[in-house]
């Protein structure tokens, strides 16, 4: 059962990933000489390789215009459309054959299409005749995309912006996070905290509510933080209370006597401050100095291990908060240094970020080519045409022969390179009989004097999409340079006629994965260019 899931699982996602052309018209009914407009339509992906065939004649239809391909981005998917517009000048039923595509490796035949072409009844004597008018001269818009390749100064340049940023964004936060800091207290010990809050009473004498406030809202204080008790909370009686059965669940030895000045004073302080009223200097000082007391001879009695553990907890606190402003500090610097980096790649261009990286990783190879606009040129005598990655340089050579009428020799790079394309083109005085052996004996040696070792070759014939027959030589050699011995792959195209040969030699480096397609690409770009006769 679970192997009919997986095949009925494959079988889907296969047919999800078909390569498809649709096939459309403008019309289905045209008129003698009217234009009718044949619509290819494709989805591709970044890495597809898609060849639309130029063509002068689909079927009986003469092809008047081959538009350019257009490409229709989204953000979901990519559609290459390719438009012909054909004409027919008789009329009649006519059936338009399917158009045969270049897929990747795929051959793709479209549709076919049934056109009625009508024919046009002309009565001159029913209408005015009027003078041809001039042809107007439209120059069409044809939008080029290009892709801008980047320096390595771009990518120093944003690299040193985003640990800029990264930076500013740490010391900002840290500098707020030492201001907060410094607003907030450090701990102190409860004792020398009541010392210091009693320094602070001086100048309260004259008022006695607002100097028993102070006073006892100092002591509750430091019982709350000692005795672990609701201090602040409690009235003075429930205080009293809590402080003498505190005392007695922690067998502190403290004296009656202190309890009583302890209570006298709190008795003072409400009769201060609900009462309202103004006791005498002498008896507010005189509180003040009992409640030192009694908070000296309590300090002095309570175990050392209750500090302790108070001082281990606020140690604990505060390792905690440091550590929390180091998250802090990190997460700000990681969401600044993640946002630079998203803001850069929206701004250089992710494809134009991920070329580079694949240039300096791999070099210009096969993919960096097939993502950048090539190309077309003649060569040669008889002049051939074909479309390269970059304009082929004439190469001298002294190779003369009687029977030769012209030579010429082109090249891309050399057979040490990621990629290297060379074209020789011979034209003959007379006719020679062609013998392919000693062609392709000829093209061996010639790889063999630029230092190819190990050569293994297979021969068949070669047509390509437009029309162009010839024989093709597919093998491998091996090139010694200062980074050991490097597999090479080669493809060498030889068309020839009774008075001339052309040979095409395209090679790459075994492991460039894209290296099929690109030498495809010039394969099927291959094109005789017909010469006009002298009268």
């Amino acid at each position: 059962m679970k192997s009919r899931v997986l095949f009925f699982v494959f079988c889907w996602c296969t047919l999800g990933f078909t390569q498809s052309i649709t096939s459309t018209t403008n019309k289905k009914n045209i008129k003698i000489g009217e234009e009718i407009q044949v619509i290819l339509r494709t989805k591709v992906h970044a890495s597809d390789f898609v060849v639309f065939p130029i063509v002068d004649s689909i079927g009986k239809f003469e092809v008047i215009e081959n538009y350019p391909v257009d490409t229709l981005k989204s953000n979901l998917e990519t559609v290459l459309v390719k438009k012909y517009g054909l004409t027919q000048f008789n009329a009649g039923t006519f059936t338009l054959p399917g158009i045969e595509v270049l897929f990747n490796k795929k051959k793709i035949t479209t549709s076919k299409q049934v056109i009625q072409v009508k024919d046009i009844a002309v009565d001159t004597t029913k209408q005015k005749m009027f003078d041809i008018k001039a042809d107007a001269v439209i120059k069409p818009e044809i939008e080029q995309i290009q892709i801008e390749e980047i320096t390595t100064q771009q990518i120093v340049l944003a690299l040193i912006g985003i640990f800029i940023l990264s930076f500013i964004a740490y010391v900002i936060t840290k500098k707020i996070q030492l201001k907060v800091e410094a607003k907030q207290q450090a701990y102190k010990p409860p004792f020398e905290k009541f010392e210091q809050e009693m320094k602070q009473m001086e100048g309260l004498e004259k008022n006695s509510k607002a100097f028993y406030s102070k006073l006892t809202e100092a002591v509750k204080r430091y019982f709350e933080v000692t005795l672990e008790i609701p201090a602040l909370e409690s009235t003075s009686n429930e205080l009293l209370l809590w402080v003498s059965n505190k005392i007695s669940e922690q067998k502190i030895q403290l004296t009656s006597t202190t309890l009583l000045h302890l209570e006298r004073v709190f008795q003072n302080a409400d009769l201060a401050k609900f009462a309202k009223i103004q006791l005498e200097e002498k008896m507010l000082l005189a509180d003040q100095k009992s409640c030192i007391n009694v908070v000296e001879e309590f300090h002095q009695l309570l175990p050392a291990s209750n500090e302790e553990k108070r001082v281990k907890k606020a140690q604990e606190i505060e390792e905690k908060r440091k550590m929390k402003q180091v998250n802090i500090r990190q997460l700000i610097v990681v969401t600044t240094f993640v946002l630079a980096t998203l803001a850069s790649v929206f701004c250089l261009g992710y494809q134009n970020i991920k070329d580079y990286f694949h240039q300096q990783w791999e070099g210009k190879d096969a993919y960096y080519y097939q993502k950048r606009e090539w190309v077309t040129s003649e060569y040669g005598y008889p002049p051939i045409q074909l479309e390269t990655p970059e304009i082929l340089a004439r190469i001298k050579s002294d190779w003369k022969s009687p029977e030769i009428k012209n030579f010429a020799s082109f090249q891309w790079q050399t057979l040490s390179d990621p990629l290297s394309i060379a074209v020789r083109t011979i034209a003959f005085k007379d006719s020679v009989p062609f013998v392919l052996n000693d062609v392709v004996n000829r093209e061996l040696g010639e790889l063999m004097q630029q230092n190819a070792k190990g050569i293994k070759m297979d021969m068949k014939k070669f047509k390509n999409s437009k029309g162009v027959e010839g024989d093709q030589v597919i093998g491998t050699y091996t090139f010694n340079d200062e980074k050991g011995s490097q597999n090479h792959k080669f493809c060498t195209l030889i068309l020839h006629d009774d008075k001339s040969q052309h040979i095409i030699t395209m090679s790459y480096k075994a492991s460039d994965k894209e290296a099929v397609s690109w030498v495809d690409r010039i394969c099927n770009s291959v094109e005789w260019i017909a010469l006009e006769e002298d009268e």
